[in-house]
């Protein structure tokens, strides 16, 4: 993993930001696969840190100031920018059918970069796709008012990496279109991989743009796309190559109120997915941007080694070593006090709280809803 690109660490009850650095190293101990249960940290010695201290961080290659939603397809469908794009489950710890029962390990199913990491197969052809909630800002309720997180009104940057291993026209990978009103706002990435080429529809509730790319090859290789827009106009990178994009205009508001869909396209309508639309093949993570990136962040996107998990910790300071020229930080997250708590953008701006502890039931993230890895811990060095 790449170096955490930010610390916060502030006094409990206080909401006065006392430090936010980068520190010198962090080791993160995840028990299970949902949550950062533990981490000692090293800081330099001048930071005045005490014990009951609140620390934060989310770790990414790039800065995630802009970074509204990611998934690694770790485990499952978990969004890991702290808005909490998860998908939508009927039960814990269970997986939605279009999911293989056992992991890509080999070079054969994926590539030599991404062998040994921990994905999963996608066949949605005679399956249902994957629902994903979506957010809005600061929780709004009011269908008139309400502003997706996923903003697409304006700039916006997608990466989509994946493999593709069938070689039928019309796969759905990626569905925000609302087919339940008759305007039919929204965005839609259609994978064709026989035509050698991706669609791209956008909708702005008054004209439907259908774009392409052509001489695109997907089939059974890993690919990297990006698609952006940028002052109203769409275009296409494969692999860090800029793509001829048909019909690449629609300055208009792209967003709608309802669940994003992947691997399957699905109709509001008539609550069900729409049969002959599904993609089969590999995740390998989603990224969504609110602004647009530069070309060489995209390219450290490109060539950086893969990662499972963007790291996420919220907790308190339990014990300082002071070393003189450095600090030793030993914290607990907030998972282990209040078990139904999630970490969101929102965590990083207010006002700490202390909470009856006994007052908070259980919550349904104690474990992975999907894989439970029993006693076992992952350790991992970043």
């Amino acid at each position: 993993m790449p170096n955490v690109k930010a610390v916060i660490i502030r006094r409990n009850s206080s909401p006065i930001v006392r430090i936010m650095t980068t520190p010198k190293s962090v080791n993160v101990l995840q028990e299970g696969l949902r949550a950062s249960d533990s981490m000692t940290m090293m800081l330099s010695g001048e930071h005045a840190v005490q014990q009951g201290d609140e620390v934060y961080y989310i770790q990414d290659i790039l800065d995630v100031s802009s970074l509204k939603a990611i998934w690694n397809f770790y485990g499952g469908f978990r969004d890991e920018s702290g808005y909490e794009h998860d998908d939508v489950y009927t039960a814990p710890h269970t997986m939605p059918n279009c999911v293989a029962s056992t992991l890509v390990s080999s070079v054969s199913q994926i590539d030599w970069s991404h062998k040994g990491y921990y994905k999963f197969n996608i066949n949605a052809s005679s399956n249902d796709g994957v629902q994903i909630e979506k957010k809005f800002k600061n929780n709004d309720t009011d269908a008139a008012t309400k502003v997706p997180v996923i903003d697409m009104s304006g700039d916006f940057d997608m990466i989509f990496q994946f493999k593709t291993t069938n070689a039928t026209d019309g796969q759905t990978l990626f569905d925000n279109y609302d087919h339940a009103t008759s305007s039919g706002t929204g965005l839609k990435i259609v994978i064709n991989p026989t035509s050698t080429n991706i669609t791209i529809t956008a909708d702005d509730g008054t004209t439907e743009t259908i774009m392409v790319a052509g001489s695109i090859t997907t089939l059974n290789t890993v690919t990297f796309v990006r698609i952006r827009r940028q002052g109203g106009v769409f275009k296409l990178y494969l692999d860090g190559v800029e793509k001829t994009l048909t019909n690449n205009t629609n300055a208009g508001n792209l967003n709608s109120n309802q669940n994003i869909h992947f691997f399957k396209e699905y109709n509001e309508s008539t609550s069900a997915y729409i049969a002959n639309t599904g993609w089969r093949g590999v995740p390998i993570q989603f990224r969504f941007y609110n602004t647009v990136l530069l070309n060489d962040e995209v390219t450290k996107l490109r060539v950086s080694k893969p990662v499972n998990t963007t790291m996420k910790f919220g907790g308190r300071v339990w014990k300082v070593e002071d070393k003189g020229s450095s600090k030793k930080l030993s914290c607990s997250s907030f998972a282990k006090e209040l078990l139904g708590t999630h970490i969101t953008s929102n965590t990083f701006g207010g006002t700490p709280l202390d909470t009856n502890i006994g007052s908070v039931s259980p919550g349904s993230r104690s474990y992975n809803r999907y894989y439970q890895i029993g006693r076992a811990s992952c350790r991992e060095r970043v």
